[in-house]
């Protein structure tokens, strides 16, 4: 069974937290397939935590194959380093850099109530790796644990990492421990 076709069997029983394994190679693809299925199939609401590229990179690809982003908020934490130019936007909240004292301290006293309160269905975390040269892994778990009790009290909720396990496998490890469920290929 591909990773898009037990993600869809996984997630369509509620809400949690999910780790998708997905191959380097596969993340942008996988990105997209998820986006597109809880956004047009079915019809959620949520957020993608960008982290290993601009929103606008995704905000294209996503443009180009018709998925519909009124239902989306990128938190972005890469654009203002990338050198990317983007169109300031309501759906779009830019952190100053990720690394962890902006990063943590930005999402906790900013992004993370707009997120709650707003009970999105989702929030999707494009590669949790790419933290790896701008976190320490302790940090990188406060992010985690941050993003993974942002839908308690709501059943439906669903936290999504898409990582590759083979890459950086302590970080997969922190998922796990945060209740991820697993969601290979």
């Amino acid at each position: 069974m591909s990773s898009m076709a037990e993600f869809r069997k996984t997630a369509s029983g509620g809400g949690g937290v999910f780790v998708l394994d997905v191959k380097c190679t596969q993340m942008t693809r996988t990105l997209i397939d998820v986006l597109r299925h809880l956004l047009n199939e079915r019809e959620e609401s949520g957020v993608v935590f960008s982290v290993d590229r601009p929103s606008a990179f995704l905000s294209r690809l996503l443009e180009r194959q018709g998925v519909p982003q009124d239902r989306l908020l990128y938190l972005d934490a890469v654009t203002n380093i990338s050198g990317e130019d983007f169109a300031p936007s309501d759906k779009l909240e830019l952190f100053s850099s990720p690394f962890c004292v902006n990063l943590f301290s930005e999402f906790v006293s900013c992004h993370s109530d707009k997120v709650a309160a707003g009970r999105k269905g989702f929030v999707v975390v494009d590669n949790l790796a790419a933290l790896k040269p701008y976190m320490t892994d302790p940090c990188v778990e406060r992010m985690v644990n941050a993003l993974s009790t942002l839908g308690r009290g709501n059943p439906d909720f669903k936290c999504i990492f898409v990582m590759d396990k083979s890459s950086t496998p302590e970080l997969y490890d922190i998922v796990l421990r945060h209740g991820g469920r697993e969601v290979s290929s």
